[in-house]
C-alpha cells in the first residue's frame, strides 16, 4: 500500500525513482496489495469452510479492484491508456470467475 501512496519515496529507498515514472510504481503497488488482500480473504474463506471457492471468490473482487485502479491511474495520467486492456482482460477474468462460481459470492 505504501508503493501506492507514497511511490517515489518507499521505490526510492532501493532503486532509482527516477529511472521509474511513479504509475508504474503504483500499478506494482497496487498489485501487490491486491495478492496481500487475496491471502487475507482466502484465509477467511478457509475459515468458513470455503476451501480453495474461498480464493476463488476473493479473485473476482481483487480483479475487479485492479481494473478500477487502473482506470483510475489511467485518468489520472499516470500511466499509459495502454494500461485500459489490461483493466478490460481483468473485468473478463472477474466476470467468468464469477459465473463459474455459480454468481456466488
Amino acid at each position: 500500500m505504501a508503493l501506492v501512496l507514497a511511490p517515489k519515496t518507499i521505490f526510492g529507498l532501493l532503486f532509482n525513482a527516477a529511472e521509474v515514472t511513479a504509475g508504474w510504481i503504483r500499478v506494482g503497488g497496487i498489485l501487490f496489495t491486491l495478492i496481500g488482500l487475496q491471502y487475507l480473504g482466502t484465509a477467511v474463506g478457509d475459515k468458513q469452510g470455503q476451501g480453495a471457492a474461498g480464493f476463488y471468490r476473493t479473485t473476482v473482487w481483487s480483479r475487479l479492484g485492479l481494473a478500477a485502479a487502473f482506470c483510475l491511474l489511467v485518468a489520472l495520467k499516470q500511466s499509459p491508456p495502454g494500461l485500459l486492456v489490461l483493466a478490460g482482460i481483468n473485468v473478463v477474468g472477474a466476470l467468468a470467475m464469477h459465473t463459474a462460481l455459480g454468481g456466488k459470492l
